[in-house]
């Protein structure tokens, strides 16, 4: 049984030294989406969680924050609505770990909107 209890923590010591490292990407965004159109926010890959902060004028429309998950070949496609007038947020975990990320706000009006607000997003990391 003491084998077996040293086994175990020799172990551990060496998943402790392992190092879980992430890298995070933060930006500040601005631009315009056009009328009836969409506006490519990024793409990242190995995403593991993301979070964006979206504020847009005028504020009496509604547009979208779309954000695809790809790996490998599967898909999921996540929808994000303002929860106030002129204000998106979404706090984003993929459903597909590690995945390729891209995120698109979409604008189904017949006027232009400008949008302002930050990315953060964080991916695995290969040291």
């Amino acid at each position: 049984m003491l084998v077996n209890t040293k086994m175990l923590l020799a172990i551990m010591a060496i998943i402790s030294l392992t190092p879980l490292a992430i890298a995070v990407f933060r930006s500040n965004v601005s631009g315009t989406v056009p009328a009836e159109g969409y506006k490519i926010l990024g793409e990242w890959d190995g995403v593991t969680y993301s979070e964006y902060t979206i504020y847009y004028s005028p504020i009496d429309v509604i547009i979208a924050l779309v954000i695809v998950d790809t790996y490998i070949d599967q898909s999921d496609v996540t929808l994000y609505l303002p929860t106030a007038g002129g204000y998106i947020h979404a706090s984003h975990v993929p459903s597909l770990y590690a995945c390729i990320e891209r995120a698109v706000l979409v604008n189904d009006n017949d006027i232009s909107v400008s949008y302002s607000g930050t990315l953060y997003v964080e991916t695995v990391y290969d040291p």
